[in-house]
């Protein structure tokens, strides 16, 4: 009987034993993966050196579309059918092209040759003379205007086209001296536009006046436009 206890006894001392051998191994491999973990961790947040994470493979890794190579000059390059002109026609609108015709928009009208003051020359069918040209002292009405010394000039148009005529177009204008100064026009009350519409076979006047220095009108010269870019009428000579 005594001899059964006490191996009773001795069997419950040694599990006893291996329950607490067994526990410190436990306890052993959890601080051993602890560490392991903590380890892990401190090696990947500073291994670059700035305490970020390392960036992931999907992060860093380029696209396809962003390393992808450019267009090749082939897929860039005009077709054989593109509108481009060929170096046997060239534009005749290009200033470069030596032969291409000059644009009408920037051409000057032609100014004929010059006439006395008391001819008329004759323009497209349209007839333009001096009615008179009279020394006068203007005396102004619009802003800008001086009074004093000036030439009132008087244009006749007359209409031999066979149609009706527009005069909105009509411009008329005045050098003096040898250097050919242009002169001011002047507001003056005896000034008279020309009226709107001309019928055919018929003729109209209209009255300018233009500032002019006394001792400057030995060498007068008048030029009269009916529309625009058709030839100039050059009427020239002295006022007394």
């Amino acid at each position: 009987m005594n001899d059964t206890r006490k191996i009773e006894e001795a069997s419950g001392e040694g599990s006893t034993w291996r329950g607490r051998r067994r526990r410190l191994v436990v306890a052993a491999s959890t601080v051993v993966v602890a560490v392991a973990v903590a380890l892990a961790v401190v090696l990947t947040g500073d291994g670059d050196g700035d305490g970020d994470p390392a960036p992931s493979a999907t992060a860093t890794a380029p696209s396809a579309t962003a390393t992808a190579p450019p267009p090749s000059s082939e897929s860039t390059a005009p077709s054989s059918g593109s509108a481009a002109p060929s170096s046997g026609s060239a534009d005749p609108a290009d200033p470069a092209d030596p032969g291409a015709s000059p644009v009408a928009a920037d051409e000057l009208p032609t100014a004929l040759p010059a006439v006395a003051l008391t001819e008329s020359v004759v323009v497209e069918e349209v007839r333009g003379s001096l009615v008179s040209v009279e020394a006068i002292d203007a005396q102004a009405t619009g802003r800008g205007n001086v009074a004093g010394p000036a030439l009132r000039v008087t244009v006749r148009i007359q209409n031999d086209t066979g149609s009706a005529l527009s005069l909105d177009e009509v411009s008329v204008n005045l050098a003096y001296g040898p250097a050919g100064t242009p002169a001011s026009p002047i507001e003056d009350s005896s000034q008279r536009a020309f009226p709107g519409t001309l019928p055919a076979g018929e003729s109209a006047d209209g009255t300018y006046v233009f500032s002019v220095p006394v001792d400057q009108r030995g060498d007068v010269t008048i030029q009269v436009g009916y529309r625009a870019g058709a030839p100039i009428a050059v009427f020239s000579g002295p006022v007394d």
